[in-house]
């Protein structure tokens, strides 16, 4: 499929993936990022599509992938701001800007693995390819910030807070 036949036929079904998005995920800003999101990896592999008479389910799979995995980084951040007010000594509206903060005081090679594993849902491998370092050492990472976000924010907290996100 040439680009402009691909620009021709994503551009056709615009509404009708937006209309998926919006049945999955509920929230029209949610949607319309799901489907630039989804516009974007159909056109970086569009030399994958080996039959052109299944483009709009090819296309669709990949608007629905992207969803689910926009779903499981909401929740994934969600999750993390709701143990970290349980856990606060006291629960605050203040808690998410707490956190934000506690997040931004975290050394540099702590605070990008945090913030890729629990907030935009990567994998560890994932991670690793993303900082240049091996799975081993980000694991390490992910835990040792964790740690000290921990400790930021309450001096009594337990480990169950912030466990991992269970991706890897």
């Amino acid at each position: 499929m040439g680009e402009e036949e691909f620009l021709a036929a994503a551009m056709g079904m615009r509404s009708k993936l937006y209309h998926v998005a919006i049945s999955i995920l509920w929230n029209e800003q949610d949607a319309a990022d799901a489907v630039q999101e989804a516009m974007l990896k159909g056109w970086k592999h569009r030399a994958g599509l080996r039959d052109e008479a299944m483009f709009e389910v090819w296309f669709m799979r990949i608007l629905v992938n992207q969803c689910r995995d926009l779903q499981r980084r909401l929740i994934r951040g969600r999750r993390l701001l709701e143990r970290a007010r349980e856990q606060a000594a006291t629960p605050s509206p203040d808690s998410r800007a707490e956190l934000l903060g506690a997040i931004h005081a975290l050394p540099d090679k702590l605070r990008l693995p945090v913030l890729l594993y629990y907030f935009d849902g990567y994998s560890q491998k994932e991670i690793a390819r993303i900082v240049g370092a091996n799975p081993e050492q980000v694991k390490t990472r992910v835990r040792q910030g964790r740690e000290k976000l921990r400790r930021m924010l309450s001096d009594d907290a337990d480990d169950t807070w912030m466990g991992g996100g269970g991706h890897d």
